[in-house]
């Protein structure tokens, strides 16, 4: 009887090198407009945050994103900050996108281990005038992955503060 691997460690590493590949290729997809959503193929809604009154809802039964939404004095201004709660730890991003998908200038709100946040940016309304926002996570190997995509209609949220809080992944 042959005792031999069926696979050679050349052949693992080659597979596994290739796995990675594909994993880096589909996680940084690129972003395009589509039915008024920009990129990844996870749309969804601000009715899919937790709030207040719905704090255990979770998006896709995996990630648990609090939504706290709150008036501030000048109605021209959005106000928006994210931060990550233990025991969460990876890499998170909350990326600003313009109407046609592109980040906004200083629009990348990021915590990551000890920096956790919170992190805090103004927006116009310029700046929010059909945008949108694209979150992201740490996957596999620690890839940076686009996870979800909210509407194009940031400019409707003019003259609130959205605090996002990142609580279970």
């Amino acid at each position: 009887m042959n005792n031999r691997p069926i696979i050679s460690s050349k052949q693992r590493g080659q597979r596994t090198l290739i796995l990675v590949i594909l994993s880096m290729l589909t996680g940084c997809r690129l972003l395009h407009s589509r039915g008024g959503f920009c990129g990844v193929d996870r749309a969804i809604m601000w009715s899919d945050f937790a709030t207040p009154a719905n704090p255990t809802q979770e998006i896709n039964g995996e990630d648990r994103i609090r939504l706290i939404e709150t008036p501030i004095q000048d109605p021209r201004r959005l106000i928006i900050s994210f931060e990550a709660q233990p025991p969460v730890r990876w890499w998170k991003r909350v990326s600003v996108l313009d109407g046609d998908c592109r980040l906004v200038p200083g629009g990348r709100l990021e915590t990551e281990g000890d920096r956790a946040g919170p992190v805090t940016i103004t927006l116009t309304l310029a700046q929010a005038n059909r945008g949108s926002f694209l979150i992201s996570k740490a996957k596999f190997l620690g890839i940076h992955t686009g996870m979800y995509n909210t509407p194009k209609d940031l400019h409707t949220k003019m003259g609130k503060s959205l605090r996002f809080i990142w609580e279970k992944d």
